[in-house]
């Protein structure tokens, strides 16, 4: 029996760096988005993890320590917790976890969750990665495969500030 695909979720981070080990989460987006490109629902949340945000983070999405202090959440462990939950939420709704470079944004979850000692468990999700299919389709392709890049070759628009969560997520469901 062939199960029926009606929307998809989509997920990414911006976070302090890019160890995944070490770094932390800063902003995080999870959206429901019908097959026709258009948000279902969306969540995002910006945290404060307690630490610094390096000056090279910042200057990619633009979330300093100071601002992320003024609007991020304290409770960082229960926004975490959150994030994990409404992934787990909608894709058991038979809806596939689409991530620009899932590697990366699954393992920071994973790290982030591994501090409250819990594990993101993604037994039974099915995960779509835009930048792995590109690279299996396009293989010889010359350039960078940022999602930047890649986005025009399947005429998506870029519009947005590229690097916020939230428009990362649209770009890379459409």
């Amino acid at each position: 029996m062939k199960t029926r695909i009606d929307h998809l979720v989509t997920f990414d981070v911006e976070s302090s760096g890019i160890r995944v080990e070490e770094d932390r989460i800063v902003q995080a987006f999870v959206g429901k988005m019908s097959l026709d490109g258009e948000w279902i629902e969306k969540r995002e949340w910006l945290i404060d993890p307690g630490i610094e945000i390096p000056e090279g983070a910042a200057n990619v999405h633009g979330y300093t320590t100071e601002r992320i202090r003024e609007v991020g959440r304290k409770d960082d462990k229960a926004a975490i917790y959150e994030i994990y939950c409404t992934i787990l939420e909608w894709t058991s709704e038979n809806a596939p976890l689409v991530i620009f470079n899932s590697g990366y944004d699954t393992s920071i979850l994973d790290r982030e969750l591994a501090r409250q000692g819990k594990r993101f468990d993604m037994n039974g999700i099915y995960v779509v990665d835009p930048l792995r299919c590109d690279k299996a389709k396009f293989k010889f392709r010359k350039g960078s495969r940022k999602l930047v890049d890649v986005a025009p070759h399947y005429d998506v628009s870029t519009e947005g500030s590229l690097h916020d969560a939230a428009v990362d997520c649209r770009i890379t469901g459409q």
